[in-house]
């Protein structure tokens, strides 16, 4: 029994130690992904790599982040019907294109509010759609901008606020998200969010140990209204990880 307690005590004694003194491999995330997008005769199948860096202070976090992308840019020739069977645009076409490309961000996290600035095809790469030399279409560099705040209220209800802003280097049309989610002891959420392109978001979920479900329904005010009665969401979520003590980021749930 003795043996039994001092193994307890020297567990939580190690625990409090690493918490208090987050480790550098501790400050470092990883990630991937793996994508396969198709929309009728145009396919990208693509990998993502991710790497974040997380350094913190007393009651805040600081985490950069930058990935490499790359992916294949594919035209389907059995999805296509031709006019022309001798289009000598599509004759001369690649089908087959691959592209690379990065992206990077910076993200403040504090126990109240957070911020963060992001950059989506850094490298602005080139696909060339053909032999020609005189078609190659470059991607827009895509900034984000994000900013939420949370305001505890009483009897464990909480309240959400969130702007994100989004536009590309041309500046030409600058978009917005603007969305407040109430919570309940953490555990169940609703919330209400408006896009500047006329949209409107209804969302709501729960959780249950670490694992997250929501939804969210999308519905369209401009003249697209007549042919869709918008769009279904349904996520799933899980957060890893023994010991929300070891990696203050992890204290913060899905919002």
């Amino acid at each position: 029994m003795k043996l039994l307690l001092l193994l307890r005590f020297l567990q939580k004694k190690s625990i409090r130690k690493k918490s208090n003194n987050m480790s550098k491999m501790s400050r470092v995330g990883l990630g991937g992904l793996v994508y396969d997008d198709r929309s009728g005769a145009i396919a990208r199948t693509g990998l993502q790599f991710t790497y974040a860096y997380h350094i913190p202070f007393r009651e805040s976090q600081l985490s950069f982040g930058i990935s490499a992308e790359a992916y294949q840019f594919k035209l389907d020739k059995s999805a296509i019907t031709l006019y022309d069977q001798d289009d000598p645009y599509y004759q001369n076409y690649d089908h087959s294109t691959f592209v690379p490309d990065a992206n990077f961000g910076v993200y403040y996290l504090a126990r109240n509010y957070n911020f963060g600035f992001s950059l989506y095809h850094l490298f602005q790469s080139a696909m060339k759609l053909g032999k020609s030399g005189n078609n190659d279409y470059q991607a827009l560099r895509n900034y984000y901008i994000s900013g939420g705040y949370k305001l505890d209220l009483r009897n464990q209800f909480l309240l959400y606020g969130y702007v994100l802003l989004k536009a590309t280097n041309q500046f030409n049309s600058i978009q917005a998200d603007i969305s407040v989610t109430g919570f309940y002891q953490d555990i169940y959420w609703v919330g209400l969010s408006y896009r500047t392109v006329n949209t409107l978001i209804i969302k709501a979920g729960f959780k249950v140990d670490n694992f997250y479900f929501g939804y969210a329904f999308d519905y369209n005010f401009n003249s697209i209204r007549k042919y869709t009665y918008g769009s279904h969401e349904i996520t799933a979520a899980v957060k890893f990880g023994q010991s929300a003590r070891r990696y203050r980021w992890l204290n913060h749930d899905l919002y």
